[in-house]
């Protein structure tokens, strides 16, 4: 098993939340192509949560690395809701 950058160092997710008029969505310039939405902010935050250590795993697994999502279960996430324009 080759070891995941990830697993070398601490690593921050930034995530970026945007309020629709039916709900919620967030994405991630770290998580190439990753996307997320939910009916309220509550349920996208825990949808986040999980969801960023799952496509942090599922990059390891096409990298040709071991699909383990525990292995990212230090991963940080940090949060952020634009100011209303």
């Amino acid at each position: 098993m080759r070891r995941s950058s990830y697993s070398d160092a601490p690593v921050t997710v930034r995530v970026l939340y945007h309020q629709e008029p039916d709900g919620w969505w967030a994405e991630s310039l770290d998580i190439d192509g990753w996307t997320v939405a939910g009916e309220t902010f509550e349920q996208l935050r825990a949808l986040v949560e999980d969801g960023v250590r799952f496509a942090l795993a599922s990059a390891a697994d096409e990298r040709g690395e071991d699909f383990d999502e525990d292995r990212f279960a230090g991963v940080t996430v940090e949060h952020s809701v634009p100011a209303p324009a």
